[in-house]
Formats: C-alpha cells, sequence, structure tokens
C-alpha cells in the first residue's frame, strides 16, 4: 500500500464513463505536482496543478464525470486519444 504523494512530476488525468445512452467519453488532463502542490495529508492521491482549472470544472459538470480519476506518470494524452479514437469513444482533452 502506498500513503502519500506519488513521485513528483507530470501526470496525466483520465476518466472512462458510460453515458445514459450507452455511450463511451474520457476526460484526460495533464498536471504537475511538487512539493508546493502537496497537501500533506495521509492519502493515495496526487494533488496536481492543471493549466485551466475552471475549464475542467466545466467538463466535469457537463460531461458528468465523478471527481475520481486514474492518473499516470507523465504526459500519456496522446496515447489516450488514439485509443478513444480506435474505440469510437469521445475524447475530451483538456490543455
Amino acid at each position: 500500500a502506498h500513503i502519500g504523494q506519488f513521485e513528483y512530476g507530470i501526470k496525466t488525468a483520465f476518466n472512462l464513463i458510460q453515458d445514459r445512452f450507452g455511450d463511451f467519453k474520457m476526460l484526460a488532463f495533464t498536471g504537475e505536482n511538487s512539493h508546493d502542490t502537496a497537501k500533506g495529508k495521509l492519502y493515495i492521491a496526487s494533488d496536481v496543478k492543471v493549466k485551466n482549472a475552471q475549464r475542467l470544472s466545466e467538463a466535469v459538470l457537463e460531461h458528468g464525470f465523478p471527481h475520481h480519476l486514474t492518473v499516470s506518470f507523465g504526459d500519456i494524452t496522446r496515447e489516450l486519444g488514439i485509443l478513444a479514437d480506435f474505440y469510437g469513444i469521445e475524447y475530451i482533452l483538456i490543455d
């Protein structure tokens, strides 16, 4: 088990949902965490600073994404876009 912040650096956060019509949507964005972004709480998480928090919040509300996300080390938004395209998933990238 891991308690505390993951390794600092660039992260990609993403989430895959199915809407009420059965269609899939994927939200993805990058952010960066550092000693300055850490909240000092004991949990399994990564507090990240994002470039456009307002746009991210609007997308979450508009599309119905939950506030829990999967986090990956590094920027894998390009690869997620290719995957979404291959499977016909609506890809919502917040830059």
